[in-house]
């Protein structure tokens, strides 16, 4: 209950155990980390050579294992024999985590429409069985073809920029 626009003591009156408000407390800033993929082994899914951020997971790692988010921007627990980190400079951080962005993006088209960017304007010029398909299953696909050419080239943009970085 609020008495001239401010809140009333009745929280600390009835519980006196302090109650944290988000600016409160100070969250844990944890590092960005990347690993590299070394070998696929079991896990088709993975791509060797292929650069995946890594998030902590403490459990996991008891169990020897990662958890790494893949093209698809999920996150999966992969044995962490199949990855090496890598340090990346901090000012690739950024591009590292843009290219991945893009590409997870790049992937969601690459499922709705069940094949990559290329094939998919080719067909819509020239296949009128798969354009028919196309507009009864998505109205709006000429958004979708819009936004997935923007992250192609989002995604090349800072690849570009990633390699200007890393080559210094």
């Amino acid at each position: 209950m609020r008495r001239n626009g401010e809140p009333t003591n009745f929280f600390k009156r009835h519980w006196p155990v302090a109650v944290a408000r988000p600016g409160d407390m100070k969250q844990p800033k944890t590092e960005t980390r990347f690993a590299i993929c070394v070998q696929n082994q079991d896990c088709e899914d993975l791509e060797s050579g292929q650069v995946y951020q890594v998030l902590p997971d403490e459990s996991a790692a008891r169990d020897d294992y990662i958890r790494v988010i893949d093209e698809s921007g999920q996150d999966y627990l992969y044995p962490a024999d199949n990855f090496v980190f890598i340090a990346v400079p901090q000012e690739a951080k950024h591009a590292l985590l843009a290219v991945t962005t893009a590409l997870t993006k790049i992937e969601t088209y690459k499922h709705k429409y069940n094949c990559n960017y290329k094939t998919f304007k080719e067909s819509i010029q020239t296949d009128e069985g798969f354009m028919a398909k196309v507009e009864s299953q998505n109205p709006l696909w000429e958004q979708d073809a819009i936004e997935w050419e923007y992250w192609l080239e989002e995604q090349q943009a800072w690849r570009n920029q990633l390699a200007t970085i890393l080559q210094r």
